[in-house]
């Protein structure tokens, strides 16, 4: 694959994510019923809404705005190769939090359908960056 391919991906991958995030933060202050509240185990209310959506009564979905700007702010810089080891590093990041957030969804024995697919997100960009990676120290 090739790096700007790659840089494409990022950029597109930060885009919905972006999206999703923000949707996610809009739930968390205006807790209507979301489509994806389909039972007690596949429920993005109770999922966004419990303990577990925040820290320091700061909105994940927050943090994943964050890291969504910063992906998209990553994939134009990724044109100059001095960039690829700390976007390797904003993506393990990204990778860490999971635990945290799929732990929350455990104990809470509920899934968002809405935080799933950031998780994915996220999870696949971390698989593209050890791609971009690889590129990078074979071609050293």
């Amino acid at each position: 694959m090739q790096r700007k391919t790659l840089r494409y991906l990022f950029l597109i991958i930060g885009i919905i994510g972006l999206v999703l995030s923000l949707y996610l933060v809009k739930h968390h202050y205006i807790p209507e019923p979301a489509f994806c509240d389909v039972n007690a185990l596949i429920s993005c209310s109770t999922v966004n809404t419990s303990m577990y959506s925040e820290i320091y009564h700061v909105p994940v979905a927050f943090f994943g705005v964050v890291w969504f700007l910063g992906l998209i702010g990553f994939s134009f810089l990724l044109k100059k190769r001095k960039y690829e080891m700390p976007f390797f590093v904003w993506c393990s990041l990204g990778l860490l939090s999971l635990i945290y957030f799929i732990y929350g969804e455990i104990v809470l024995e509920a899934i968002c359908l809405w935080c799933t697919s950031v998780h994915v997100l996220v999870l696949v960009t971390f698989i593209l960056a050890i791609v971009l990676y690889r590129k990078m120290h074979s071609a050293l």
